[in-house]
């Protein structure tokens, strides 16, 4: 009886433990179905269309995660940068969209709400607007075959 009851409790306790470490992991891979509005339009200061999307898995959204203290001082033009502090404590959601053959992934980052950084309930689901979060957001366009981070803009609305 001792036995069951301890086994319980640990199996209680990881379960607890389980729970807060994806509640505290601050970036999602969001359903393609979120993806669709892209489909048919330019993206974002980049000379492309998005002409479909792809579905992404953890292994595609590993590249963009290592390289997000990359994004923190990004070349805007010639002699002038973008700075996002601390880019990797911004709640951030991914898509897959492809430009013709290239695939690219798409990064929506948000601060937190202005009293307690914390994203909205609908953050893992569904697409962060500027309209719905305010201002302390940013997007990023990432290059899949390039490695690398190909835009970046600020407080930007795709609605």
């Amino acid at each position: 009886m001792r036995f069951a009851r301890t086994s319980f409790a640990l199996v209680i306790a990881l379960n607890v433990a389980l729970a807060s470490a994806q509640s505290e992991q601050r970036f999602v891979i969001l359903p393609q179905s979120e993806a669709q509005p892209f489909v048919g339009s330019g993206l974002f200061g980049l000379s492309v269309k998005v002409t479909g999307t792809w579905p992404l898995a953890q292994s595609d959204v590993n590249g963009p995660e290592a390289k997000l203290p990359k994004i923190s001082h990004f070349p805007k033009s010639d002699h002038v940068w973008q700075t996002i502090d601390q880019p990797e404590k911004y709640f951030r959601q991914y898509l897959g969209l492809l430009a013709g053959k290239r695939r690219l992934i798409l990064l929506s980052a948000y601060w937190g709400t202005d009293d307690n950084e914390r994203a909205p309930d609908y953050w893992r689901d569904h697409l962060f607007h500027i309209n719905q979060v305010g201002s302390c957001c940013w997007l990023a366009v990432y290059d899949v075959s390039a490695k690398r981070f190909v835009n970046l803009e600020e407080n930007t609305s795709f609605e």
